[in-house]
């Protein structure tokens, strides 16, 4: 299978999980449903990829970050901005 890189862009609601977003990009990528994926911690905790991206400590509000992981033998890129969740998912390079 080759599929290239899928992007998915969400807009950033406080109220969604990062790992939410997440989970939709692999279904994308994979051309499945979300339930038949599998859970997202088979590949990384959804707890501490939520808590990368929330307020730090004290309040006020995280400008942004990225983060990249391997995930049913693809390779996800996380970048979140104040308003946006962007998450790439591609094939990875044998």
């Amino acid at each position: 299978m080759s599929l290239g890189t899928v992007r998915t862009t969400v807009e950033r609601d406080r109220d969604t999980a990062i790992s939410d977003a997440v989970i939709t990009a692999l279904a994308q990528g994979l051309d499945r449903d979300p339930v038949d994926i599998g859970p997202l911690y088979t590949w990384i905790d959804p707890d501490a990829l939520d808590a990368v991206f929330d307020s730090p400590v004290g309040g006020g509000e995280r400008s942004g970050g990225q983060i990249a992981f391997e995930a049913a033998g693809l390779q996800v890129e996380v970048v979140v901005d104040p308003d946006t969740v962007t998450v790439f998912v591609a094939t990875l390079e044998v």
